[in-house]
Formats: C-alpha cells, structure tokens, sequence
C-alpha cells in the first residue's frame, strides 16, 4: 500500500518484513496443519491407511497453530514504558521512572500467587499483574520492551493458558481480569 501501511495484520505502520516475522510461526503451523489434513485425508478416503496418519499429524499442527496465533497477537509495538527481561525463571521489570502505576521489580515465575491483566487508569493502558506469594506485585506495560516473552515465562505455571492471557487482554473496560492462580493445594513449587 502506498501510504505506508502493511496488509499484514498488525496494526498500522507496521512494516511487511516486522509483520511477517511476528506471524511466521502462525503461517507455518497453518499451513503445516493444512497440508496435513488435506493429504492425509484424500489418502485416507482413497483406502489407504497411511493417509489416517497424516491426518493425525495434522491435528496437533492446527493446535499448534492456534497457539500460535494467539502468541502472536500478544506481541505487539514494543514502544511502550519500561523494559522486561526474563532469565532463569525470573522476570525482571525496570520501570520508568516517576510513573506511578507501573511498578518495577523482579519476580520468580515458580513464586507467582496470581497473573492478572489490568486496564490502568487515564488511559496509561493495558498491563501484566504479577503476584508473587510473598512481596509487592510487578506491574508491567504490555507494550515495554521485552513484555512479548512473559507468556512464553508463564506457559511453565500448571494450567497457565496463552489463549486465556490473549482474550484477557483484547476487553475493553476498567478492572481486573484473573489470567491464572495458583491453587490453596499446590504451595508445593514448580
């Protein structure tokens, strides 16, 4: 297009070669799953066994694929506030300075107590809420730099879901959304 603007989804200025990258695992997991299911079952309704399993095969890719999608629709500018690193286990948060609802810090995956998605107030935007057992939250906007990781972080908490994070992220409205809790019976870590 000549005003700039990609035809890739992403949102506007977004260039082509930044969207391609950002949906990559998206259009090879579904094209994968495709190819897979079309193959496989064209085998398989000509009387070939074989052709089952490909199409087998083909269910775990557009799994694959919608896990994907919704990583990828997650990742976003990274033009926001702050920036996020996650090593070892622990995500590390380094707030700007003089902002007063984003709060810095660092906190260990295995000691999160909650993950919440919150609207910020004025219209500071959308961001992470990291509860650990013991100690202050982590609030983390979801446009830092780095912040496209915290999910692939998280994925390792039982029952931690990508596709529920995403959905608690695209609502509009003030509050709290809960992403995952630990359970009462599971104090035992990770």
């Amino acid at each position: 297009m000549s005003d700039g603007t990609s035809a890739f989804p992403g949102g506007e200025g977004e260039g082509a070669m930044q969207a391609l990258g950002r949906w990559a695992e998206t259009l090879i997991a579904a094209t994968l799953a495709v190819a897979l299911l079309s193959v496989g079952l064209r085998a398989a309704l000509q009387g070939g066994w074989l052709g089952w399993g490909l199409a087998a095969l083909g269910l775990p890719a557009a799994a694959w694929a919608v896990v994907a999608f919704s990583r990828a629709r997650m990742k976003g500018d990274s033009d926001g506030p702050g920036v996020v690193e996650v090593a070892e286990g622990r995500i590390t948060y380094l707030a700007p300075e003089g902002h007063e609802q984003l709060w810095g810090g660092v906190v260990r995956v295995e000691e999160l107590w909650t993950v919440e998605a919150v609207l910020l107030k004025r219209n500071a935007g959308l961001a992470w809420r990291l509860r650990p057992m013991d100690g202050l939250p982590v609030v983390i906007a979801v446009r830092a730099r780095g912040a496209d990781q915290i999910p692939e972080a998280l994925s390792v908490l039982p029952g931690f879901s990508v596709m529920r994070a995403s959905k608690a992220f695209e609502h509009d409205g003030l509050g709290v959304r809960p992403i995952w809790r630990r359970s009462v019976h599971a104090r035992s870590l990770i």
